[in-house]
């Protein structure tokens, strides 16, 4: 849940960036661009606020994708779906005690740092549940009580004023008509069976039908479509101020652009008609303290100066000013794409198995081992069960040489004959290391004297190795290893590499078919000779 949190949190804040934008632009667009534009325009804000999409490479998603590498302890800082494995060296000397003992502090930390993020989420939708289920109980509330006091209206004259108007605006299927004396003024109500009711009836004609033409406006928009989005994504982001700030707007600009879509095909002397309507058609006194989601022709008296003088100062748009909306609003567009939202870096789930390893039974092999965490990957033909650090070893501490151990199982239907697996490898800080990773062991009958090296060094290691076929769901335990030189210093004991990171890259069946992993360029980019965080290292090894 906390990646739901996570992805909330990068919607909340890109849409409030195109939101903040458009406030920047409001003295300079208020009077200039049309009223439905201005309307209109915030509807990429909403789309920015509940919908999770953008490009691979958004503001967004580079911005929180660093965010959860230092916060995030129980996930794989690792974009790639393919099986990844850390492998710490066991402890061995008492200054390396110590320093596990810091890292097991850190980590209890960060423990705590994800206890607290599941707080978070849960903090943010609780209120979001309730808010949403009290707007949806109000606004039942209302409907049903404004439906049940209200009449179908049956007078053929005002019938016929309504089919009239219906087929001038090209409605097909026209919401009922009732009459309510105790709405403060018209309005359209509901979403499945939507109804126009009209406070008075006695009005003169032309005033009815500037009223009806007003609310079909409405119903033709969808506006109470539009409304219950706005609603929604107040719900989801009731921590933003800017989202509220949104919400007036929208409201604002709804009447005004419905007022100047009725009255753009108007003459003067009609607009003031229209004028003259709204003043004539609301009820002050009836005017309610809060609706939560409906389409009043009627507003606040401030709200009311403003829609008259909207109306009587209107002017067509030039086109001049039509293209530079449009350019606008493509601008704001791919803005709001471009700014993006949080996605997982992570495209599969993973699940962490923590496992003890026991104690192998080999000649001349240490039995010493640490703690490991495999990591599964349901689409992976193979999967990496185990990577640790062992070593050759006899009598003689000069012949203490390390080497990399593995179990692999074939996770497929099929029998694997070779694979390919890349390996890299870190300091105790979290640096990477190049290293000499391909040797051979130099022995004196069953006494390791030394290695020569066959390889440069290098931060990445290729290492093929398929000692019989792997059946399918038959596990590989290599008893010897792949030799290596770590940097180990014989006059104290201690080895450079802390840390090794291992991916699957190919795997080639019995039928002749490869598998090659789409994620290994990703996941050796992101990795390969770039420094890891020890205390994200350390997370998964459960010490």
């Amino acid at each position: 849940m906390n990646e739901i949190f996570l992805i909330i949190l990068s919607l909340s804040i890109s849409g409030s960036l195109i939101a903040l934008l458009l406030l920047l632009l409001r003295p300079i667009i208020k009077d200039r661009l049309s009223k439905i534009w201005q309307y209109y325009i915030f509807l990429i804000v909403i789309i920015r606020l509940l919908l999770p999409f953008g490009p691979e490479f958004s503001l967004m998603r580079m911005i929180f994708n660093q965010f959860e590498s230092h916060i995030t302890t129980t996930d794989v800082p690792t974009s790639a779906s393919d099986t990844v494995h850390f492998l710490r060296l066991p402890d061995e000397t008492p200054q390396e005690q110590t320093n596990n003992e810091s890292v097991s502090m850190v980590t209890a930390q960060e423990d705590r740092k994800e206890t607290l993020l599941g707080w978070w989420w849960l903090a943010w939708l609780v209120p979001a549940i309730l808010l949403l289920i009290r707007k949806l109980v109000r606004y039942y509330r209302q409907t049903r009580f404004i439906k049940n006091s209200s009449g179908l209206i049956d007078d053929i004259h005002l019938l016929n004023m309504y089919r009239e108007t219906c087929k001038i605006m090209g409605i097909k299927h026209a919401p009922s008509l009732a009459k309510n004396e105790r709405v403060p003024a018209p309005m359209i109500v509901g979403i499945v069976q939507p109804m126009v009711i009209l406070p008075d009836t006695s009005l003169k004609d032309t005033d009815i039908r500037l009223v009806m033409q007003h609310e079909l406006t409405h119903y033709k928009r969808l506006d109470i479509v539009y409304k219950w989005l706005v609603q929604i994504a107040l719900c989801i982001h009731w921590f933003n101020p800017v989202v509220y700030w949104v919400s007036r707007e929208i409201n604002r600009n709804c009447e005004l652009s419905c007022d100047e879509a009725v009255i753009k095909c108007l003459d003067k002397k009609s607009r003031f008609d229209y004028g003259d309507m709204l003043l004539n058609a609301i009820k002050i006194d009836k005017m309610p303290s809060h609706t939560t989601v409906s389409l009043l022709l009627s507003d606040d008296a401030k709200r009311i100066k403003e829609r008259l003088k909207a109306i009587m100062t209107y002017k067509k748009q030039s086109h001049k000013l039509v293209m530079v909306s449009v350019l606008l609003a493509v601008c704001l567009l791919f803005g709001a794409v471009c700014v993006g939202s949080y996605t997982s870096s992570a495209p599969n789930s993973v699940q962490q198995i923590p496992t003890d390893v026991g104690t192998p039974s080999a000649n001349n092999i240490t039995g010493t081992q640490t703690q490991t965490t495999p990591l599964e990957v349901a689409k992976n033909p193979a999967i990496i069960e185990e990577m640790e650090m062992r070593y050759y070893e006899d009598d003689d501490p000069d012949g203490r040489w390390p080497y990399l151990h593995w179990i692999i199982t074939n996770n497929s239907d099929k029998t694997i004959t070779d694979y390919e697996m890349a390996c890299l490898a870190y300091d105790k800080d979290g640096n990477p290391l190049e290293l000499i990773w391909q040797q051979i062991a130099l022995t004196d009958g069953n006494k390791v004297t030394g290695f020569t090296s066959q390889s440069d060094e290098s931060y990445e290691w290729i290492i093929t190795e398929a000692e019989k076929p792997l059946l399918p769901g038959e596990k590989e335990d290599l008893n010897g290893g792949w030799s290596l030189w770590d940097g180990w210093n014989q006059s104290d004991g201690s080895h450079e590499v802390a840390y090794v990171l291992a991916c699957m890259k190919q795997i080639t069946f019995d039928d002749g078919t490869v598998w090659e992993n789409p994620e290994y360029q990703n996941w050796l980019s992101t990795y390969k000779a770039q420094s890891i965080a020890p205390e994200i290292l350390h997370t998964f090894y459960g010490a």
